[in-house]
């Protein structure tokens, strides 16, 4: 992942905390930079963190299969 790719939440991560409803699942965002394992992502809803582990983010573009 670089900055300006489109992501989402991993649904795997999604899953594992219990969130299934409200607008994480379906919350699209831009990378707007890379320190480490954190990215500062601008979110398409209000309310959810900037700051998210790369881990728990996929492209938005790609489907999940787990």
């Amino acid at each position: 992942m670089k900055s300006g790719d489109r992501v989402k939440f991993a649904a795997r991560w999604l899953r594992a905390v219990g969130l299934f409803t409200g607008p994480m699942p379906f919350a699209v965002g831009t990378i707007e930079s890379i320190d480490g394992r954190i990215a500062r992502v601008d979110w398409s809803a209000d309310g959810l963190p900037a700051a998210v582990l790369i881990v728990n983010l996929t492209a938005a573009d790609r489907p999940e299969l787990d």
